[in-house]
């Protein structure tokens, strides 16, 4: 049925459909999608989270590894919460209200989620990276000479190299999985909004 509303919708040919029941079914097909994306993109954090904290067990950085694995596990349970946020959201009848808002839903969770990127999971990253290097000559040299101005530019030079990082990383990821998705949101209102000043 999926792939027939599909192959109906790429060719522009449903004249024949009733506009409302093909736009809600539409959007149920898109909403799924953006769903499956967001689960399959939580479910590859596990077997990463264990390649991670394997090696840092591997080089005996236990600190780093049990730091990791607190760090990963909140970070997994954040996730969890806005999937589940996003995946139980009710279309309804009017799939063009629920597309404007979902829209609006989705283009916040970004900025938010970029926000805690650059925030929390950087200064989360920041400590973990701290307990892996912190008995390198450099680390020891610092703390040893006790010269805080140092201490806090390096802490300071790692904390805005890791938001830099982790912010790229997230935007780039979701570009790569949800722009041609979110295409189709832009495109089906679009649609919609044309087959409504037909009317």
């Amino acid at each position: 049925m999926e792939n027939s509303i599909e192959k109906i919708w790429e060719k522009g040919n449903h004249g024949s459909i009733m506009k409302p029941d093909f736009y809600n079914r539409k959007t149920s097909i898109v909403y799924q999608k953006i769903n499956e994306v967001m689960k399959k993109d939580q479910l590859l954090l596990i077997p990463v989270s264990i390649g991670i904290i394997s090696l840092l067990l591997f080089y005996k950085k236990y600190d780093a590894a049990i730091a990791t694995t607190i760090f990963l596990g909140l970070h997994y349970i954040f996730n969890h919460l806005i999937i589940n946020k996003l995946s139980r959201l009710e279309i309804g009848q009017k799939s063009y209200s629920f597309l404007i808002e979902y829209q609006k839903l989705l283009k916040s969770t970004v900025k938010k989620y970029a926000l805690y990127m650059g925030t929390v999971f950087s200064g989360g990253l920041s400590f973990v990276f701290y307990c892996v290097y912190k008995e390198t000559e450099v680390f020891t040299k610092i703390i040893q000479n006790q010269n805080l101005s140092k201490i806090l530019v390096l802490v300071g030079f790692i904390y805005i190299i890791l938001t830099i990082i982790s912010v790229s990383f997230y935007l780039l990821n979701t570009k790569i999985l949800y722009w041609k998705l979110l295409k189709k949101i832009d495109v089906l209102l679009k649609e919609y909004n044309e087959s409504e000043s037909q009317l």
